[in-house]
């Protein structure tokens, strides 16, 4: 990262090789969150700033990375514009989108490396090769959209958070476009559960996310703590909140604290995944899939990721645990 630009609010990021941006792009595009340009390359979103920890401190900003390498030479330009920030929110802001994007990790090489003895693997490997593991903004942002996701269909759960985001969020405009930010804790909380009922939510799905954002918003969910938990005790803790089960809490390690081990053998798209992979007859049951994955259980994040791209990028359904 070149952070002699760092105070232009813009900075020159070199990820660690191999690092498809464009696969990014297309995987990221098809979220209404993002906004892809694909003639100049760009992907831009927006992101609240959280550099303290109370809400009323958060900055929004809309973030554009722009493409400009190739896969094993890749280079970005990262653009932030929206609130000023000051000298410790930008580098909040570089470092956090570090993580999210894992622009300095080195999982892919040694995945790829470690995955070389399966042809089969390894041919799917090397068809989507450069594809990292991209986070969501957030564990309360990731774990309000997979709430939401549950039991339905992509395309209606991708309405339902844009209208969310939409009714009871909050928007900056940036170069003539509306930008809008999912509802913070506090906001969220105070929703009437029968409002949501209006915008679509099912009664259930309303007083889940209602009911997380209560908690965050008191301090009785705590994420920072959670966080420092080992794999299997962070699910045991989070599943026993209303709405959350198993696959929810694995989602939640996979997507929001790249945890690299995690591979939720509950989704219907990884079992759908396999069977194609080994050609066989019948879909296995969970516990045959997770027996599947066990030599690869340090890599079961990655592998999740590539087994759901050799389905053509169509997530399926998961079944809630």
């Amino acid at each position: 990262m070149n952070k002699s630009t760092l105070e232009n609010k813009g900075f020159e990021v070199f990820p660690r090789a191999p690092y498809d941006m464009e696969k990014v792009m297309l995987k990221n595009g098809a979220d209404p969150h993002f906004v892809l340009d694909w003639e100049k390359k760009k992907l831009t979103f927006p992101m609240r700033v959280k550099e303290r920890a109370e809400e009323k401190n958060w900055k929004k900003t809309v973030v554009s990375i722009t493409s400009l390498g190739t896969v094993d030479k890749p280079k970005l330009f990262v653009e932030i514009k929206g609130e000023p920030l000051s000298k410790p929110g930008l580098n909040w802001l570089a470092q956090h989108l570090t993580f999210q994007f894992q622009w300095e990790s080195d999982v892919l090489e040694r995945f790829y490396e470690d995955m070389q003895g399966n042809s089969k693997l390894y041919n799917v490997l090397q068809e989507h090769r450069g594809l990292p593991l991209v986070l969501d903004e957030g564990i309360y942002e990731g774990l309000i959209k997979t709430i939401i996701h549950q039991q339905l269909n992509l395309k209606f759960a991708q309405q339902l958070v844009v209208s969310l985001a939409h009714e009871f969020g909050e928007k900056l405009e940036v170069d003539g476009r509306d930008y809008y930010f999912i509802p913070t804790p506090s906001q969220l909380a105070t929703v009437p559960v029968e409002i949501l009922r209006t915008k679509k939510f099912s009664q259930r799905k309303a007083e889940y996310i209602t009911g997380i954002a209560q908690k965050v918003s008191s301090g009785e969910l705590n994420f920072d703590e959670l966080s420092s938990l080992s794999n299997e005790a962070f699910i045991q803790q989070l599943s026993k909140e209303r709405g959350i089960g198993v696959w929810t809490a694995e989602c939640i390690l996979l997507y929001s604290l790249a945890r690299p081990d995690l591979f939720p053998a509950g989704d219907l798209g990884i079992r759908n995944a396999v069977q194609r992979l080994e050609g066989l007859a019948e879909r296995q049951t969970i516990e045959e899939c997770r027996l599947w994955a066990k030599p690869y259980e340090r890599w079961g994040s990655y592998l999740s990721i590539y087994l759901w791209e050799s389905l053509g990028n169509n997530r399926l359904k998961a079944e809630e645990m």
